[in-house]
């Protein structure tokens, strides 16, 4: 997902099952707990669709408030944020464009779905706030190469 050592930063995720509107209140009290001075404009909620503004009450109300809502391009776009990032429903990319993301202070995924989750949950190993807990390591499934006619023995 990213090249060399990870920046520091605090990272944390709600996993599914979760309803929209509880996970991203999770992640903003997270947010909130993590610097006295943050502000309702220091968060940016990432989206893969920006229809999902209108379609969630939850994101709504956030936007009205003063919150930060667009897709991973459009953030993408921004010289730097020196605030708090939600990947609302991410895939992989939307993740790997919130670490990418200048001068963030710290980023939360919201999930919808587990697996798009798994690879970044084993690289960071965030601080896990609610749903299912996902393994913080890759799980390593070792190749056993076996030649024809070769017995498997057990070790003992």
């Amino acid at each position: 997902m990213s090249s060399g050592a990870p920046p520091h930063r605090p990272r944390a995720y709600v996993a599914a099952p979760v309803a929209p509107a509880t996970g991203l209140f999770q992640a903003i009290n997270w947010a909130f707990d993590q610097a006295e001075d943050l502000t309702w404009s220091d968060l940016r909620i990432l989206v893969s669709d920006p229809g999902l503004v209108t379609r969630l009450s939850p994101l709504q109300r956030l936007k009205s408030r003063g919150v930060r809502i667009g897709t991973a391009e459009q953030a993408a776009g921004a010289r730097s944020f020196h605030g708090m990032v939600i990947a609302f429903r991410p895939d992989a990319a939307m993740l790997v464009a919130a670490e990418a993301l200048s001068g963030v202070r710290a980023v939360v995924a919201v999930a919808a779905s587990n697996d798009q989750l798994r690879e970044w949950v084993g690289i960071y190993a965030p601080q896990h706030l609610g749903g299912v807990v996902l393994p913080t390591r890759p799980e390593v499934t070792a190749a056993v190469s076996v030649r024809p006619g070769q017995v498997l023995q057990p070790h003992a």
